[in-house]
């Protein structure tokens, strides 16, 4: 009975190491290749604007609407980029 679940054990962390190797495979590629923190220069808050025109209601006169963004990256890990967009009114 010992040995039946010392086998089921070993089965179970088995599967649990190879999900997690799955999950986080460029992350571990990465890090034994030494590029890992490679782009953290990238890091920071970049800002965009966009000119957007619209037509007026009843009108050929068209009005521009200017809408500011915000990305701030926060993280870039190999290939996994975390950042995020906020729109300024």
């Amino acid at each position: 009975m010992a040995d039946g679940i010392l086998t089921a054990l070993i089965g179970l962390a088995g599967t649990v190491a190879g999900a997690f190797i799955s999950a986080y495979s460029e992350e571990l590629k990465a890090l034994v290749q030494g590029r890992l923190k490679r782009d953290g220069d990238l890091c920071g808050s970049w800002d965009c604007r966009w000119d957007v025109t619209l037509p007026e209601e009843d009108s050929p006169i068209k009005k521009e609407y200017p809408i500011e963004d915000m990305v701030v990256f926060e993280t870039i890990s190999a290939e996994r980029i975390r950042a995020i967009g906020r729109t300024r009114v």
